[in-house]
């Protein structure tokens, strides 16, 4: 008997790579895990984009357009008597472009007023 992974996590590398991780499952002693088949499914369509065999419990996939994908990851481990109870969990990923915009808007603004103050004559009595 093999268990599933648990913790299914996902995080943005930078803009074309995404870092898969899972936490092992509890296992016997005398019954190791070989390793983990990762299948990959684009989570709106339902078909499979790729499946790998994964030595550790993190892969990193290689996607260009990642910020208009949504997948789902469906984990299985593997141990001398075959494949375990598959977990799955399904992520999608958005570029935070409005932040930015407006964190560059305020820093145009914040440019101006620091001119506008620096060209008023200073006057004293």
């Amino acid at each position: 008997y093999l268990g599933p992974v648990t913790n299914i996590n996902s995080s943005i590398d930078d803009c074309s790579t995404i870092d898969i991780t899972w936490i092992a499952p509890t296992v016997d002693d005398r019954v190791s895990i070989l390793y983990y088949i990762l299948r990959i499914y684009d989570a709106v369509t339902g078909s499979l984009v790729d499946t790998v065999s994964v030595y550790d419990t993190s892969y990193q996939l290689v996607d260009n357009n990642l910020f208009i994908h949504r997948y789902t990851y469906v984990i299985t481990g593997v141990n001398e008597l075959g494949e375990g109870i598959s977990n799955y969990n399904t992520f999608s990923y958005q570029r935070g472009t409005v932040n930015k915009n407006i964190i560059l808007i305020s820093q145009s603004l914040l440019h101006i007023t620091i001119i506008h103050h620096l060209a008023q004559p200073i006057i004293t009595t």
